[in-house]
C-alpha cells in the first residue's frame, strides 16, 4: 500500500538471528540499534510505577538518530507494530504530507513546549505510527532543542520527560508540531 519508490528497506532492531536471517533471505538491510545510538537502553532510566519504559523511548530516540544513516533526504519510518491496510502517500508533488489522528495526549504537547520553548501552534496529533522525516527539518529541530536546553537533543530530551507519565514523549509529535 505505500505508493513510493522505495530505495532501501532496513531493519533496525538488537542483534537477533531470527531477525537477521529473515533480511539476508529477503534482501533487507539489517541495522543492529546499537550501531545507530551510541546509548543502551538501560542509560535512559525511564521506569514509571515499576513499569520499565527504556525500550519505549529507545526506539523514539533511534528514529531521530537514523539521519546520520539514511542516504536519502527523507527517510520513512514505520512502526514495527503498524501495518498499512490503505494506500499511503507521505509525499505529494515535491512536499511531505504530515498525517494526522485523533490520538491527543497532553504531555507529548507539554513535552514540546518545554523542548522547544514554543506553544504548539496546532492541536492536531501526528502520532500517526509512520512518518517521512526529512533529515534538514529534523537537523533543525534537533538544533533548536540543544541550543534551547543547553544539552544535546538526546539529554534534553530525557531530562525533560515527566517521568510520571507513561508516555511523556512522542518523536512523531513532536516533529509534526515543529
Amino acid at each position: 500500500y505505500l505508493k513510493h519508490p522505495i530505495k532501501r528497506i532496513n531493519i533496525v532492531s538488537p542483534e537477533n538471528k531470527l531477525i537477521e536471517g529473515f533480511c539476508k533471505k529477503n534482501d533487507v538491510n539489517f541495522i543492529n540499534e546499537e550501531d545507530v545510538l551510541n546509548l543502551k537502553k538501560s542509560e535512559l532510566n525511564y521506569i514509571v510505577n515499576n513499569i520499565d519504559r527504556n525500550g519505549w523511548l529507545y526506539q523514539q530516540l533511534l528514529k531521530y538518530s537514523f539521519d546520520l544513516i539514511s542516504e536519502t533526504e527523507n527517510y520513512l519510518v514505520i512502526d514495527a507494530d503498524t501495518i498499512l491496510t490503505k494506500s499511503q502517500v507521505y509525499e505529494n508533488d515535491g512536499k511531505l504530507v504530515l498525517l494526522i489522528s485523533d490520538e491527543y495526549h497532553i504531555p507529548y504537547f507539554n513535552n514540546y513546549y518545554k523542548l522547544t520553548g514554543q506553544v504548539p501552534k496546532s492541536k492536531l496529533s501526528s502520532v500517526t505510527h509512520s512518518m517521512l522525516f526529512n533529515k534538514t527539518i529534523l537537523n533543525n529541530l534537533k538544533s533548536h532543542i540543544e541550543e534551547y536546553n543547553k544539552l544535546n537533543w538526546i539529554d534534553a530530551i530525557i531530562s525533560n520527560i515527566d517521568k510520571s507519565e507513561l508516555s511523556g514523549f512522542s518523536e512523531f509529535e513532536t516533529y509534526g508540531l515543529w
